[in-house]
């Protein structure tokens, strides 16, 4: 039977229970209550109030965690700091707190809520400690949801923004998420780098959580190469520290995982004798995801002893968590499981159902073993049916990605990182040693020294000149190496830089029935870029946008990442703006956060943008443009709405951007651009492609369907740039309304 254990990524070792911990827990709750008694409405009390929600949520009493987080939240808003009413760091960490027992409550939507009320908060008070923190929270929910993009995104502004802040404990964290996403998707080169610079941190603070997590994750990747040992050696470091936490969450886990390497062992009497204390005490701190990991390793237990009607509730019981809190990749596994069972025990029909169902989840959600997993169960399914055919097509398929798992190149990769890891354990005593014998070495040479004076003043010049010659050529070897290395940084600084922006960069297939058709052709220039494009939906209204920054490449990737910023920043308020009033207000930004006046040492950076706002019930159209025309056609004619003759940024004559308004749009087909398109030199005479020509080619294509339109406009412009180099950044979009 082919099956795949779910555990999160989570694998500890322990054998015990310290049965004091709920008392010493309730010592710590009553001395608060105590000192809360006493407290006045101040900054203290605040921080008492904080302490007994936190304290609450570890002993898993909901209701009391939530009670205390709303109290914080109401006397940090009535407290006066300076001239203003509101302690900020107050109210951001009690909405956090707050965020944070929802999440354990699996109540995605008001943990997000809370989240996102106390970042609002924290932005207001400049935290970067706290935005950096909040913003890990949100990645952690997106994480349980299985959509590892957004969790890869706000974990990256977490990183970021905790290496601006220089607080290593949030780096850290933010390290070993990534590496749990990167592992979720199958990276697991990827996933063992994050988990080794998370545990080098940890390291260097003395933060033995940090050290913890990721010698579990470690562990984990040992595990997957059947390493027992070594996965074993760090499960246990990383248990000593769990047991001296005494925090439940993470001594579940560690009933999890030993249950799990006794079921590899086949010793299954103490594999569910682990996998049922972690049940328990799962179900005592009322956390629905350790319930499902639980229920899920007993099922695969029963499975594997044939005792298939056990089994079968255990998955069944995880199916149903799953499917509750949205957690695609533990249900498409927990379908694999009774698909496998069903068809142990001759339901071929029901087991197949179950498997189609998983094949669709792990598709979804892009992961390589839950698809061949599936493609596995559904090859023994067709064959038990005697569909030869099929059976043999998802056999294949099943092949095809065990191989791209398991190519050996990765593995390879994979091994080397690790021995990274053992090789920097016994650097400090390497170095010793060899201290050492230089020492006895350097008193050996100084012996031979007073034989070397004996020889003649010509070998001695000569011995002098060739040290320095080898030298000066060792000098430039290392000087070679160097500028290697820098080199390699920077490439690898602006992939990173690409990677932020791309997630910036809305997808071009927005998900929702309301909007027209449309396409963005986005070519950049060199690996980040100065164009942009931006939309959002509000109001019945859709605001969609192209724009062109100052330069390109990476001074033009940092204004494009700000111009997306501002536009967010600018219609995050309920007030729905013009497109000449967002354009007024973005220039405004550009102006003050960039230091521009009249002076002409002063930054002169801006962009170049196009905007339009659709009404998705009327199709009124509105535009503005800095700079940027809007192309429309109308009954097979173009026409032309020009844009303001200035920049969003400092200019010496600024004047308000013109509001312009298309009512009867039906059947219209609208392009936004930049000018990087008709900039770019190509054909037979190396000449500029010009607007002209590409006026005349949106015309001759406008009528054709718009996927077609994207392939037409990308293929003429390679065939007309030919050899030569992309002069610009390209983005064109065109809607049909």
């Amino acid at each position: 039977m082919k099956r795949k254990l779910f555990t999160y990524c989570f694998f500890m070792l322990t054998m015990f229970w310290p049965q004091n911990w709920l008392f010493s827990q309730t010592r710590t709750i009553d001395s608060l209550l105590v000192l809360l008694s006493k407290d006045k409405a101040d900054t203290v009390q605040v921080l008492h109030l904080l302490q007994l929600c936190r304290e609450y949520r570890k002993a898993g009493i909901h209701d009391k965690g939530l009670k205390y987080s709303n109290k914080a939240i109401l006397v940090s808003s009535s407290i006066k700091v300076g001239m203003q009413t509101g302690w900020l760091k107050g109210i951001s960490t009690a909405y956090t707190y707050k965020g944070n027992i929802y999440l354990d409550l699996s109540n995605y939507s008001e943990a997000l809520t809370n989240y996102h009320s106390g970042l609002k908060i924290a932005k207001i008070n400049k935290d970067k400690n706290t935005i950096a923190e909040i913003n890990n929270q949100i990645a952690t929910i997106y994480y349980y949801l299985s959509n590892y993009a957004e969790a890869l995104n706000y974990y990256t502004i977490a990183l970021e923004t905790g290496l601006e802040a220089n607080n290593k404990k949030i780096t850290a964290d933010a390290c070993n998420n990534i590496g749990n996403v990167y592992y979720l998707q199958g990276d697991y080169e990827a996933a063992l780098k994050n988990y080794i610079v998370s545990l080098n941190i940890g390291k260097q603070i003395n933060n033995k959580d940090i050290e913890a997590s990721a010698y579990i994750n470690i562990g984990n990747i040992y595990q997957l190469q059947n390493n027992s040992s070594d996965a074993l050696a760090n499960f246990r470091e990383a248990l000593k520290i769990r047991i001296e936490q005494k925090e439940k969450y993470g001594v579940a886990n560690c009933y999890n995982n030993i249950g799990y390497i006794y079921f590899s062992k086949n010793d299954f009497t103490s594999a569910l004798q682990n996998y049922n204390l972690a049940l328990k005490i799962a179900e005592d701190i009322n956390n629905v995801q350790l319930v499902a990991i639980s229920a899920l390793n007993m099922g695969n237990v029963y499975a594997t002893q044939g005792n298939y009607s056990a089994a079968l509730v255990n998955f069944s019981r995880t199916a149903d968590i799953y499917e509750k809190v949205e957690n695609k990749f533990g249900l498409a596994t927990a379908y694999i499981n009774i698909s496998d069972v069903l068809g142990k025990e001759n339901k071929t029909e029901e087991a197949r159902k179950y498997i189609l169902l998983a094949l669709d989840i792990s598709k979804a959600i892009g992961s390589k073993e839950l698809i061949q997993n599936s493609y596995y169960s559904l090859s023994i399914s067709d064959s038990t049916m005697g569909k030869w055919n099929e059976a043999y097509q998802h056999h294949k398929l099943y092949l095809l990605y065990k191989d791209s798992i398991n190519n050996e190149e990765s593995k390879k990769k994979t091994l080397q990182a690790t021995m990274t890891f053992e090789f920097k354990k016994r650097e400090a005593q390497t170095k010793a040693e060899q201290e050492k014998k230089d020492a006895v070495e350097a008193a050996e040479r100084e012996k031979q020294q007073l034989v070397l004076l004996l020889i003649s003043f010509v070998l001695i010049l000569l011995l002098v000149f060739v040290f320095f010659i080898f030298r000066s050529l060792k000098s430039a070897r290392q000087q070679k190496f160097i500028i290697q290395e820098k080199n390699k940084d920077i490439i690898d600084s602006i992939n990173y830089a690409k990677h932020i922006q791309d997630a910036l960069l809305r997808n071009e297939e927005h998900i929702s029935e309301k909007l027209h058709k449309h396409f963005v052709m986005f070519k950049p220039k060199d690996i980040v870029s100065g164009d942009f494009y931006w939309s959002i939906e509000k109001q019945e209204h859709w605001y969609f946008a192209v724009a062109d920054c100052t330069g390109h490449g990476v001074p033009g990737g940092f204004m494009s990442m700000l111009g997306i910023a501002f536009l967010n920043e600018i219609t995050a308020t309920e007030q729905l703006l013009s497109p000449a009033q967002i354009l007024e207000q973005l220039r405004a930004k550009i102006v003050k956060e960039l230091g521009q006046d009249e002076k002409e040492s002063q930054s002169k950076d801006g962009m170049d943008i196009s905007l339009i706002r659709l009404n998705l019930k009327t199709n009124e159209l509105q535009w503005a443009g800095a700079n940027t025309p809007l192309f429309y056609i109308q009954n097979g004619e173009l026409s032309v709405l020009k844009a303001d003759k200035q920049p969003i940024g400092y200019y010496t004559n600024m004047k308000a951007f013109t509001n312009h308004t298309l009512n009867k749009t039906a059947g219209t087909t609208i392009y936004l651009h930049t000018d990087g398109y008709a900039d770019q030199f190509g054909g037979d005479k190396g000449k500029k492609f010009m607007q002209k020509n590409l006026k005349e080619l949106l015309l001759k294509i406008h009528s054709k369907p718009l996927e077609e339109q994207k392939e037409i406009l990308t293929s003429t412009f390679e065939k007309w740039k030919s050899q030569l180099a992309q002069v610009d950044d390209v983005c064109i979009a065109g809607i049909k309304i």
